[in-house]
């Protein structure tokens, strides 16, 4: 089983922007304590890029996030649009998994 999870990181400058606050979250533990009984870690990894984005990427960035879409006020959205740019971290820790 291969899982590419978003890493603590991820879009952390855009969710700091529009919810005021960027929050690491860690996944991989909860992702691991539920697949236990049946697998095992195997190896793990992570991919990490910083971009700059424009205004409409920024939007579409952020509603490609169920939370993202689901908890931002529309006024912070909105306000994404008034940015020239925002630099972005993109990140996943990535997962292998093997059959206990």
């Amino acid at each position: 089983l291969v899982a590419a999870l978003p890493a603590p990181d991820d879009l952390l400058e855009l969710r700091a922007r529009v919810q005021g606050q960027g929050l690491e979250r860690e996944r991989v533990g909860a992702f691991l304590a539920e697949h236990e009984a049946l697998f095992e870690l195997h190896a793990r990894g992570s991919a990490r890029e910083q971009r700059r984005f424009g205004p409409e990427q920024l939007r579409d960035l952020l509603l490609g996030t169920y939370r993202g879409a689901r908890r931002s006020a529309a006024a912070a959205v909105e306000a994404l649009y008034e940015l020239e740019e925002l630099e972005v971290t993109l990140a996943s820790d990535v997962l292998v998994l093997v059959r206990r």
